[in-house]
């Protein structure tokens, strides 16, 4: 049995929860990601998707043997309230995702503040951990609290791939109460975005080909983005 420990189940400051957008649509699967990530690692691996939102990628992992978990800082995948149902005019991609696992392998917590993942009362470590458009979404000072937590929940020599945006993001369906909404809060430059990274990470090559990623998952982003995958040092 898996579970995850925290204080803070929710990450009630966040626009992404007050708000939600990503967790309504986020809900992409790479097939090829997947395939590429299997032969890269030849062997079942365990896989950690931070800011799953539908958790499309998790379940798939999953479904194909692998010791799978997602977390994401909102319940709103799930736990819909009647103004989120009237404002989208459907419930979130990932809502059956969320109802089949939650608890089991979909969890929520604040990333950015401390957690466990354990598995059979011991702490799980894992081979591979992904944050697909999520980085920027922290305030800047949340950033380095993000990597701490989550290089502890690395194996030595375990893999850290994201993909991190580069630009002001608004809301698609501005909401009511805030009409002009921007999730992306901590905006930094590649270099600045690398140079943090590096502090943690010894910086491969993407191995993957290409990202499980909601915007374009047939090839790495550029330009606008940074793809970063790294070794725990």
């Amino acid at each position: 049995m898996i579970e995850v420990k925290t204080k803070y189940p929710i990450a009630v400051e966040s626009l992404d929860h007050t708000h939600p957008q990503g967790v309504q649509y986020d809900n992409t699967i790479s097939t090829e990601f997947i395939l590429n990530v299997e032969n890269y690692f030849n062997k079942k691996i365990n896989i950690l998707d931070l800011g799953c939102a539908g958790a499309g990628l998790t379940v798939a992992m999953h479904d194909r043997g692998h010791i799978s978990v997602g977390i994401d800082g909102s319940d709103k995948c799930y736990n819909v309230s009647d103004e989120q149902l009237q404002h989208f005019g459907k419930y979130p991609e990932g809502y059956d995702n969320w109802n089949t696992h939650l608890n089991k392998i979909l969890f929520t917590a604040d990333i950015t503040k401390p957690y466990e993942i354990i598995k059979d009362n011991e702490d799980l470590k894992f081979d591979l951990i992904t944050a697909w458009d999520v980085l920027e979404h922290f305030d800047p000072d949340q950033v380095e609290t993000f990597f701490q937590q989550m290089t502890s929940k690395l194996k030595d020599g375990g893999m850290f791939v994201a993909s991190i945006a580069l630009f002001p993001d608004g809301s698609v369906l501005p909401w009511n109460d805030k009409p002009n909404i921007n999730y992306h809060k901590s905006l930094f430059d590649s270099y600045w975005w690398i140079r943090e990274l590096d502090k943690y990470f010894v910086k491969q090559n993407y191995p993957f080909g290409v990202c499980n990623r909601a915007i374009d998952p047939n090839q790495p982003p550029h330009g606008d983005y940074v793809v970063y995958a790294g070794i725990k040092k």
